[in-house]
């Protein structure tokens, strides 16, 4: 998948999740955010190459958001065994 369509892919996913956390929220931002600044850099000075630091910061970020997304589906799955 393209950067750019995962960035768009993820901004489709916050848009479709409710109820969440201010915490969960600013973290989630801060993690696309981290995307967006790398691709407009890549796409501003380097023509939309991607370095190997690019690939690591995209890593890292797409890592914490799998996190954060799962985490929140096994808090809601938790809460509705709970119900």
């Amino acid at each position: 998948m393209s950067l750019p369509k995962l960035i768009d892919n993820l901004d489709a996913l916050l848009g479709c999740l409710e109820n969440l956390s201010g915490e969960w929220y600013d973290s989630f931002m801060g993690e696309w955010t981290v995307l967006e600044e790398v691709y407009a850099v890549a796409l501003d000075r380097k023509g939309g190459r991607l370095e190997d630091d690019d690939l690591r910061k995209i890593a890292s970020a797409v890592n914490a958001i799998r996190i954060m997304v799962s985490d929140a589906a096994l808090s809601r799955v938790d809460a509705l065994e709970v119900a």
